[in-house]
């Protein structure tokens, strides 16, 4: 139940629904419109300046006990996972009566838990799941292309707290690089590594 302005607000400005975000508050205040004896009927808004730190956004694990299925089976569950929203999928041996395995799907947006439960239980490899809520911090994450003597070719740039800590070339572009140029794939990483951002240096897009 909500009035207009309210549903207004929230398909405009929301972007997901979780905890409050860490750090300072700087004010808050609230609106209401009609009230009602059993139900609270107001807005309430917080001004937050959130924690640089690892706060990390919300995030849900979903596990499952995996039994009699083989490896071909539990590679397209893995697959249906990803495609049904989860950010990774990997299964693990794990006890039980006899072998079985522990798939589990981490890093779900909580919007997706629906789409991978249902993913999951689609295959008939499990009767139930885990849902384990967490928060997941992040580094910045850019990526750039870069010039080389083969093309350019695309490097995923991590940042933290100004400063480049991780900066990888792009595995398949340079095997589609290395095939048009006829060399290896190890000479075409080796450029795209030299002309990418150095570890340590400031980030400056």
């Amino acid at each position: 139940m909500t009035t207009p302005t309210g549903a207004t607000l929230l398909v405009t400005l929301a972007q997901r629904f979780g905890p409050l975000p860490g750090g300072t508050l700087w004010a808050s205040g609230r609106a209401r419109e009609r009230r009602f004896a059993e139900l609270p009927n107001l807005l309430r808004a917080f001004l937050v300046e959130e924690e640089t730190s690892i706060a990390g956004r919300p995030m849900v694990i979903l596990e499952a006990t995996v039994d009699d299925a083989t490896g071909e089976a539990l590679g397209t569950v893995l697959e249906r996972l990803r495609e049904a929203g989860a950010l990774d999928a990997w299964c693990l041996p794990g006890p039980g009566v006899r072998p079985a395995g522990r798939g589990a799907a981490s890093d779900l947006d909580p919007s997706k838990v629906a789409a991978v439960s249902a993913a999951v239980f689609g295959e008939g490899v499990t009767l139930g799941v885990r849902l384990v809520e967490c928060t997941r911090p992040e580094l910045q994450r850019h990526t750039i292309e870069v010039a080389t003597p083969y093309g350019a070719i695309p490097v995923k740039v991590g940042v933290h707290a100004g400063r480049v800590v991780s900066s990888k070339p792009e595995h398949d572009a340079c095997v589609a690089a290395a095939r048009r140029a006829g060399v290896s794939q190890a000479a075409v990483t080796d450029a795209a590594r030299t002309a990418a951002p150095r570890i340590g240096a400031a980030w400056e897009r």
